[in-house]
């Protein structure tokens, strides 16, 4: 029988309407029933093109046995990460401060009030190349909710400080250099933090391209240039950082985030 994800039209998602797991969309709703139920959340992020995601999928989350086993002891949500860069990039930070490493399938477990207390990427059916088996991980944090609450519960705490100090440096990072009437807009409509937690590529790629656009701005004023050429001199400093974006495999939603600010910047500062 189809879980949750049937009505969902994610490509991805709807590649898991069909699993045992009883998989919820990332909404109110499955983190409702996880504080009804006093159960964590298992939240697993993915692509539809993503590789290891299809591995793990067919080695666990079509396994009628660690179904079971998910559904016993967890609410379990599903986000694909070119629907929702904004979730994907707040929990890989997560995965990245605790591993020190990224990729996906994301692996984060939470308490029901969303913050992160143990994080991983992929995760073998059983114990290999260092990695514990996704079953004997499923019973230990289990175990560890059940038993030892207090200690998960101050792991989260930590974790949740952490991330929001690198939320805060990444912001920092982005508002610098920026001109004020340009940062009041990003501000506003939100798309600041998007910069800021959609991951350090995006503000990167982002910074290093605005740092560019200004410098061509500032060399075509310099040099008394005609208006027409300044135009082309930003153009081939936004369309160099999109192709950038383009040839690393950025999803699409932060290629049209990249593209919505440089747009605007573009506009302000020429």
């Amino acid at each position: 029988m189809p879980n949750r994800l049937a009505g969902e039209t994610s490509p991805y998602l709807l590649q898991h309407a069909d699993n045992p797991v009883d998989w919820y969309p990332w909404g109110d709703e499955a983190f409702e029933r996880a504080r009804a139920e006093d159960k964590p959340v298992l939240l697993s992020v993915g692509y539809s093109t993503c590789h290891w995601c299809h591995v793990m999928a067919h080695e666990s989350f079509e396994s009628p046995e660690v179904a079971a086993l998910m559904n016993e002891r967890f609410v379990n949500v599903k986000v694909d990460r070119e629907e929702r860069p904004d979730i994907d990039g707040v929990y890989m930070l997560a995965v990245q401060a605790l591993t020190g490493q990224g990729g996906w399938p994301m692996t984060v477990f939470l308490t029901p009030d969303r913050r992160p207390f143990f994080a991983g990427t992929y995760f073998p059916p059983a114990d290999a190349h260092g990695r514990p088996g996704f079953p004997r991980l499923l019973r230990a944090i289990g175990d560890s909710w059940a038993e030892r609450r207090d200690e998960v519960v101050q792991s989260a705490a930590e974790i949740s400080a952490q991330l929001a100090r690198v939320a805060a440096a990444l912001l920092t990072g982005l508002r610098a250099g920026i001109d004020e009437t340009v940062w009041e807009w990003l501000r506003d409509s939100g798309l600041a933090h998007l910069l800021a937690i959609s991951g350090l590529h995006l503000g990167l790629v982002a910074g290093l391209t605005f740092f560019v656009l200004r410098l061509l701005l500032a060399l075509s004023e310099t040099l008394a240039l005609r208006r027409p050429i300044k135009k082309w001199a930003a153009l081939a400093a936004l369309v160099a950082g999109f192709g950038y974006l383009l040839l690393t495999g950025a999803t699409v939603p932060t290629q049209r985030a990249f593209v919505m600010v440089a747009m605007v910047l573009a506009a302000v500062l020429i």
